[in-house]
């Protein structure tokens, strides 16, 4: 009985494996990796304010946010840097740029701060 078990995880994850290796080649694999590093380093500032259509987020509310704009894009998100372009960027509702307030009251664009983020990521 363990056995069987054991025997339809194994199949169960060889199967998802092979589906997810078609959708997903090594290259959107590795684009989502970055994309994921991203996002955590982001829900890691939690000295920070996110600020979206005029309204402050925790670090992990805007963590939440972005994993869901993510999700919702789909396809159309390729690369990390399409992920800063339609996702972390500016709302899709209003237009506004999403902002990012730090401790000490300096407020840049998120869009500036993923693309600096990135580039500390693609660099190790």
């Amino acid at each position: 009985m363990k056995n069987d078990k054991s025997i339809l995880l194994i199949l169960a994850v060889v199967i998802l494996f092979s589906v997810t290796t078609e959708v997903l080649s090594a290259g959107d694999l590795e684009e989502a990796k970055k994309i994921e590093l991203l996002i955590a380093r982001l829900e890691a500032m939690q000295d920070t304010v996110f600020i979206r259509n005029g309204k402050d987020h925790s670090s992990n509310r805007a963590a939440e946010h972005l994993r869901l704009k993510w999700r919702k894009a789909g396809k159309r998100i390729h690369t990390a840097e399409d992920f800063i372009e339609l996702c972390g960027s500016r709302s899709s509702i209003s237009g506004r740029a999403y902002k990012i307030r730090f401790s000490d009251g300096r407020i840049e664009d998120s869009a500036a701060i993923l693309k600096g983020l990135l580039e500390e990521i693609e660099k190790q």
